[in-house]
């Protein structure tokens, strides 16, 4: 089940609730429409993958890719 987050706005400060639990105190800012973002508050972003062989292709030599080319041609002149 996902959280469910509560922001109360008062006078002089911002408070965000997770399930309930106070996890965030922010002053209010001055001035319309703006924001702040503390880094401590973030989570980290998870770990990618590192690529995968699969995910890189297939690594052939150009003299391969010039072989395919040719015969490729050599197949439509003969339609």
């Amino acid at each position: 089940m996902d959280p469910t987050l509560e922001v109360q706005h008062h006078a002089t400060e911002l408070r965000i609730f997770e399930d309930g639990q106070l996890i965030a105190r922010h002053p209010v800012l001055a001035g319309k429409a703006r924001r702040r973002v503390d880094p401590a508050h973030r989570k980290a972003p998870p770990p990618r993958p590192s690529p995968s062989r699969s995910s890189q292709g297939l690594r052939r030599p150009l003299d391969f890719y010039g072989a395919v080319g040719q015969r490729l041609s050599a197949e439509g002149t003969r339609s």
